[in-house]
Parts: structure tokens; C-alpha cells; sequence
């Protein structure tokens, strides 16, 4: 049998070793390189509205407004936010307190005691509790206040 015939499977060399002629190399590791180049945006660009989508649903308590530009490097449009305008903060306990202390002095006391009790309240808040007490004649509060 012939070994090196040209059919015979065991032919030396192999043929199947580098089908990529040696002067053809060059254009397999450009277009290699070309498919990264281009794979490496993609994956940035994706990177970037991952990052907004997440910004969005961690922040989606600020009004946001976006501006769009084109990137001049990649061609594409991304978005830029604006600058942020927060809501009005919600309403301190001593301020709810405060507001409800002519209509339902109960709701009061109810609020501010636990903190003015443990001692972490303010005098402010202390003041308010008083006035509450006051209304309610609750005196087993009035004395925890006097003995503070």
C-alpha cells in the first residue's frame, strides 16, 4: 500500500493541519481583529444602556430629563442626563406631629412618644409632647416629661 499516495488518509504531510495558505494568513488575523474591534463597541454601547437601565430603576424617585448626542467615535446616540431635580422631601415625624397636634393631639403622642421616651428626642419635640398631654390631660405622660 501506498502511504503517500494522494487519497490515502494517512499522506504525509497532512493537508488539514493549516488550510490557510501562508500568504492568506494575514487577511484571517485581520478579520479576526476587525470581528473584535466590532464585537468590543457592541459590548460597550450594550455596557451603556445596561448602566442607564439600572440608574433608572435605582433613581426612578428623581425627574429625570435626558438629552441625546451622537458619540463621534462610535456613531451612535447615547444618552446624557440632565441635571437632576429631587422632590420635596417627606415631612419630618416632628412636623407631622406639629400638624396634627390641634386636630388629633393622640396621633401626636403617638408619634413622638417612643423617641422622647428613649431619650433620643429633641427639645422641640419634647415641646410638642408636652402640648399633647396637656390636651389629652394624660398625666402619667406629663410626669414621664417632668421627669426628664
Amino acid at each position: 500500500m501506498n502511504l503517500h499516495h494522494p487519497l490515502s488518509p494517512y499522506r504525509y504531510p497532512a493537508l488539514h493541519v493549516n488550510p490557510i495558505p501562508r500568504d492568506r494568513r494575514w487577511l484571517r488575523s485581520t478579520a479576526i481583529g476587525a470581528t473584535c474591534f466590532v464585537a468590543g463597541i457592541v459590548a460597550t454601547v450594550a455596557g451603556i444602556k445596561v448602566a442607564e437601565m439600572v440608574a433608572d430603576q435605582e433613581l426612578g424617585w428623581m425627574a429625570r430629563v435626558e438629552h441625546r448626542r451622537t458619540d463621534p467615535f462610535v456613531g451612535v446616540q447615547v444618552q446624557e442626563p440632565s441635571p437632576v431635580t429631587l422632590r420635596e422631601p417627606p415631612p419630618s415625624v416632628t412636623d407631622a406631629a406639629r400638624d396634627s397636634l390641634l386636630t388629633d393631639p393622640e396621633r401626636s403622642k403617638y408619634l413622638l412618644l417612643p423617641r422622647v421616651a428613649s431619650g433620643f428626642g429633641t427639645a422641640d419635640e419634647a415641646r410638642v409632647l408636652r402640648a399633647a398631654c396637656e390636651g389629652l390631660k394624660d398625666r402619667p405622660c406629663l410626669d414621664l416629661l417632668n421627669a426628664r
